[in-house]
């Protein structure tokens, strides 16, 4: 990761981007059009953490002048067309699909889709974070699903005095608390949010702590 900015000058949305890409995960993304084009447009990295499996896409448009629409194949990552996947994408916070063999996507001149790929569960299961651009490798320490409890539970790293919104993908059959997709409850360290279908987001709030522990009960 090399920064050439004058870090006193960020405004707040660059300012912003970099601390997403901070720290450094340590791993390398692989581009999987090396030889196809002048200038590789896909990234691919696969993330193992002790609590899950994930792969994380980047693909660029680099025409400074052009609105793309293109479709990306699964099958270049090796995912199995019989299962479904969760499409996360981190720039914009959002569930793009639920797909078995592509995804569509659009971009701005000169942008990227950022996207988190889980194979989808049939439990609540974590979607990605707005913290870092992993969206969760570096900033959970460990997630937990207990299928008699009906339980999501785990553990958030972060700074002191810093706030960051974790996503997770609620199924048919699975209710948090209120049948309302307006919902808000606050737990002290982590508050609920919910404005979406299908989307629970949790707010963690590192006050006087660099780690905070999560449950969600459903019903």
């Amino acid at each position: 990761m090399i920064s050439g900015d004058r870090l006193c000058g960020l405004d707040m949305a660059r300012l912003g981007i970099l601390t997403k890409v901070l720290p450094s995960y340590g791993k390398a993304a692989r581009p999987l059009d090396l030889f196809e084009k002048s200038f590789p447009e896909i990234f691919a990295l696969r993330i193992h953490k002790g609590f899950g499996d994930w792969w994380l896409v980047g693909y660029f448009n680099w025409d400074e002048g052009a609105n793309v629409i293109r479709e990306f194949p699964l099958q270049r990552l090796g995912l199995d067309p019989r299962k479904t996947y969760l499409i996360y994408e981190f720039w914009s916070q959002r569930l793009l699909a639920e797909v078995n063999r592509a995804v569509s996507l659009a971009w701005e001149p000169s942008s990227v889709n950022l996207l988190a790929i889980h194979e989808k569960r049939g439990v609540p299961q974590v979607l990605g974070t707005d913290r870092h651009y992993t969206q969760g490798a570096v900033e959970l320490e460990d997630v937990r699903w207990d299928a008699e409890a009906r339980t999501l539970s785990g553990v958030g790293l972060g700074v002191p005095g810093t706030t960051w919104r974790l996503a997770i993908y609620t199924p048919e059959g699975y209710n948090w608390g209120s049948r309302k997709v307006e919902y808000f409850r606050d737990y002290g360290n982590f508050s609920l949010i919910s404005y979406e279908e299908n989307i629970l987001r949790l707010a963690l709030d590192f006050g006087e702590t660099g780690r905070v522990s999560w449950s969600v009960n459903f019903s």
